[in-house]
């Protein structure tokens, strides 16, 4: 019997290792992209704020080859940019919802 218990304790804390972590981390911007980025390369974007484990607030693009960008929020360029991609999801949504011929323009 006692090398039962010493058999599964290893296993035990291998099992309690794996739960521990099975939650992914997301990765944090620690600095902002030096310049604008070209609107037409973004698909989306998300907000980091600085309440966890991230050690500022940024918005982190993701371009349309996947990578990802890290902006400055209050930054001019930035604002437009999210602004933009609203504007062009929304149209995106009404044009799929209706109808929509190529002079749909919004």
């Amino acid at each position: 019997m006692t090398k039962t218990r010493y058999a599964t304790l290893p296993l035990f804390s291998e099992m309690s290792v794996i739960l521990f972590f099975k939650e992914p981390m997301k990765s944090c911007c620690t600095q902002y992209h030096p310049s604008p980025v070209p609107f037409k390369v973004l698909k989306y974007y998300r907000i980091q704020d600085n309440k966890q484990y991230c050690n500022i607030k940024a918005i982190i693009f993701t371009t349309v080859r996947n990578r990802l960008v890290c902006a400055n929020p209050d930054s001019e360029w930035v604002q437009y940019a999210i602004g933009s991609l609203h504007y062009s999801q929304i149209s995106t949504i009404l044009c799929e919802s209706i109808e929509c011929f190529p002079l749909c323009l919004f």
